[in-house]
């Protein structure tokens, strides 16, 4: 299902702040992997395929090993999971992985992305405990469903920073994918919800409303499309006809110009 197909409909109120997500932690019960190493004894692994480990002689062990993963000395770590026959010392100095070590990272690559994505609305002990309830699934798919419901109840609910927060992690996922015309219909759909807000907003200078990273993110998905800023009017004036905003400003092709001119401006 793509992206454009994602509750069009749903009417939170029209308050948009984007909420910032909690940092992810792993310091909650998770679920082992199937050969019985923790989230991040697998992260460990994913770095050493990586060559990165071990660390330089001298380099400080970043904290997020400790304060997230709960791993206090990388270097026994590194020996524990040489000794369970995951990695290997190479003769480079470096980690290297055996074959189990590549199974189980190929097993676990949500770790890896999560890791890399925490800034997303689902964390990676939501995404640990999903994969070990759903053996065998897509964990993209698992986190795309936990996504969508997660929108659904802050709709609901009438959470609007916390919505388009997951409206802004489609549209961050939807440029990392090379889906921009998706991409573009979740920034347009924001800034779509910020003209059209409450008065938390300025109500004198709507476009001050309009946050510049989203604009800038906005110009570059327009650019791989190759779309003119009449093109991309004409888009977010028709993606405008099926939503909802409980404090209408502006009508859908004023609302789209808008936005092109803050782009244009960039």
């Amino acid at each position: 299902m793509g992206l454009f197909d994602v509750f069009k409909k749903s009417k939170p109120n029209a308050t948009v702040k984007v909420s910032a997500p909690v940092v992810n932690t792993v310091h909650v019960e998770t679920f082992p992997s199937r050969n019985g190493l923790s989230v991040g004894e697998d992260l460990l692994l994913f770095y050493c395929r990586r060559g990165l480990l071990p660390l330089k002689e001298g380099k400080a062990t970043p904290r997020f090993w400790a304060r997230t993963y709960e791993i206090h000395d990388v270097n026994a770590a590194l020996a524990a999971l040489s000794k369970k026959g995951f990695i290997y010392l190479a003769d480079n100095g470096k980690y290297t992985l055996t074959p189990l070590g590549e199974q189980e990272c190929a097993e676990n690559e949500y770790i890896e992305f999560m890791h890399n994505h925490s800034s997303l609305s689902v964390s990676l002990p939501e995404m640990n405990a999903l994969v070990a309830k759903n053996p065998g699934s897509n964990y993209k798919d698992l986190l795309w469903g936990a996504l969508n419901q997660k929108l659904t109840e802050y709709a609901q609910a009438g959470k609007d920073g916390l919505y388009s927060g997951i409206r802004h992690n489609f549209a961050q996922l939807g440029m990392e994918d090379g889906r921009y015309k998706d991409a573009l219909f979740e920034f347009g759909y924001i800034c779509f919800l910020s003209i059209n807000s409450k008065a938390r907003f300025d109500n004198e200078n709507i476009s001050s409303n309009l946050a510049p990273g989203i604009i800038k993110d906005i110009k570059s998905c327009a650019e791989h499309l190759n779309i003119s800023a009449e093109e991309l009017e004409r888009f977010f004036e028709s993606s405008f006809q099926n939503l909802f905003a409980s404090d209408r400003k502006l009508s859908n092709k004023d609302t789209a110009k808008m936005i092109v001119d803050a782009v244009c401006k960039q």
